[in-house]
């Protein structure tokens, strides 16, 4: 008799340990797949606008302003999209040589234009900031986070911000 008991016992933990496994993978999908590319070269973002093509199509056109930004100016993001319509952007500030801290902002999809294409051009826009810092010139690697269904494309530039005391 004790030996049933022990044997249930065992199968309804069991059971509820299966369920509870089976509850989490619904409430909480498996991460979407990471896929970090290499560095924009040859395209410095504190002197101009980049652009780079996407594994998956389309193109991303990316600016932050102003350009010589002060140490405490907030920063203007915008990534403009051609070919492809994603489903979030998130830009995220690394030190290349120092850390700095959580510096990661979403961008928020902008009002369509009737003249447009829906699926032709998506801009998102948003607004950030950085840590100060003791050098006068700090370099600052930009990751900007590109999910498109279940993927999330890292793609990181170079910008530095200099400082005049």
């Amino acid at each position: 008799m004790k030996e049933n008991r022990l044997t249930i016992i065992v199968f309804l933990v069991f059971a509820v340990i299966l369920a509870a496994a089976a509850g989490y993978s619904l409430l909480f999908p498996s991460a979407a797949e990471r896929i970090r590319l290499p560095i924009v070269t040859n395209c410095p973002l504190h002197l101009q606008a980049c652009s780079t093509q996407l594994p998956s199509g389309g193109e991303l056109h990316f600016e932050i302003s102003p350009k010589t930004p002060g140490p405490t100016d907030a920063l203007q993001l915008k990534a403009d999209f051609k070919q492809v319509k994603p489903d979030a952007v998130r830009v995220k500030f690394e030190g290349r040589d120092m850390y700095m801290g959580y510096l990661e902002y979403d961008l928020k999809q902008a009002a369509n234009h009737p003249e447009r294409d829906s699926t032709e051009n998506v801009q998102f826009t948003g607004k950030g900031g950085l840590s100060v810092c003791i050098l006068d010139l700090m370099h600052w690697i930009v990751l900007v986070n590109v999910q498109i269904d279940n993927t999330i494309y890292e793609i990181p530039f170079e910008f530095q911000t200099l400082h005049v005391r």
